[in-house]
């Protein structure tokens, strides 16, 4: 039985133009530094990160069915503050959130990813970067959907 489902925050929870751009490397590396001016951070939460209301209702969803809800995501985790008050400010409730510790982990995200879906027993995760869904889908015991096919599928149903 699935009962703790897991959450990609951009590109899945939120969605924007920019999402697609960081799976560029040397763009994300570039965002990675940028985002330590607490004024970038600000400016990205306000104007870049959309809330994706269809996801925002499936939580709700499961949540009231019980499910335990989990935010892994590959933001930094000197980004979590900003990133609390965004999903407070759009009534995202979850158990909790794991945010990505950085290159000095000595794991890639996906690689980080799949630990902490294993920690956490996750059953069920959504993600949107092809490359990452295809290493937790090898490396991990969930049921992996990557959003776009989910998108696709969620009107038929």
């Amino acid at each position: 039985m699935i009962n703790r489902i897991g959450f990609d925050l951009d590109g899945v929870i939120c969605r924007d133009q920019l999402a697609k751009l960081v799976h560029m490397d040397w763009l994300f590396k570039l965002i990675y530094f940028l985002t330590a001016i607490p004024q970038i951070r600000w400016l990205y939460n306000s104007y870049f990160r959309r809330l994706d209301y269809g996801i925002k209702r499936l939580i709700d969803f499961h949540l009231k069915a019980g499910y335990e809800v989990f935010i892994i995501s590959g933001n930094y985790i000197r980004t979590q503050p900003e990133i609390e008050q965004w999903l407070l400010r759009h009534e995202i409730f979850y158990r909790d959130i794991s945010l990505y510790p950085g290159f000095s982990s000595g794991l890639t995200i996906a690689a980080w990813k799949a630990e902490v879906i294993k920690k956490y027993q996750i059953d069920l995760f959504f993600d949107d970067t092809p490359y990452i869904v295809r290493y937790l889908r090898e490396n991990t015991p969930a049921i992996i959907v990557q959003y776009e096919e989910y998108e696709k599928t969620k009107d038929r149903c």
